[in-house]
């Protein structure tokens, strides 16, 4: 629901933007100047497609049961109440073995979300590692243990997979610093 309002409010400041530089007057090399601008700033600031990133870091995993994040994942699962983040996407997973989660969460303008969500998350990890501490089968005490928790870009990340390193590059492409 959240992301479906972000879309909005998105697409409508693009559409006032491009209005505005399709109805701006003068014809001088400063108006072509600066719509090149308002173009480069839209494209510096085009959102993130969660979703596809997650497809990409996802499409040569072999995994059963992974499941998509979602709000009520937000709150029973990571306890994180709704006012800390603005976007989030993820995946994780309810087997018993063979986990591989992903974890890509916006923090709100809320004072110290970052660190909330941050915290959370690092509290989750930790469940895991108890978790598989004596039942470490695929070896996901390991992937608990070795998992990244950073923040990169305005994000909180979580990756708890066998191959963090191909994640985080993919990461890296798709989110500035």
């Amino acid at each position: 629901m959240k992301r479906l309002k972000h879309r909005k409010i998105w697409a409508a400041a693009l559409s006032l933007s491009l209005l505005a530089v399709s109805c701006g007057g003068g014809g001088g090399s400063s108006a072509s100047s600066s719509q090149s601008q308002s173009v480069s700033s839209q494209a510096e600031e085009t959102p993130l497609d969660g979703g596809a990133l997650l497809d990409e870091i996802y499409q040569d995993l072999e995994l059963m049961g992974i499941l998509e994040l979602d709000e009520t994942v937000m709150a029973d699962l990571l306890n994180i109440p709704e006012e800390y983040y603005d976007q989030f996407w993820g995946r994780y997973s309810m087997a018993r073995f063979n986990i591989g989660e992903v974890f890509i969460i916006q923090p709100s303008e809320a004072e110290g979300s970052a660190q909330l969500i941050q915290e959370r998350l690092e509290e989750y990890r930790q469940s895991r590692m108890d978790t598989f501490e004596n039942y470490n089968v695929a070896g996901d005490y390991e992937k608990a243990r070795d998992a990244l928790l950073y923040q990169r870009g305005g994000y909180v990340i979580l990756l708890m997979l066998e191959d963090n390193s191909a994640a985080q590059a993919l990461i890296e492409e798709r989110i500035p610093e």
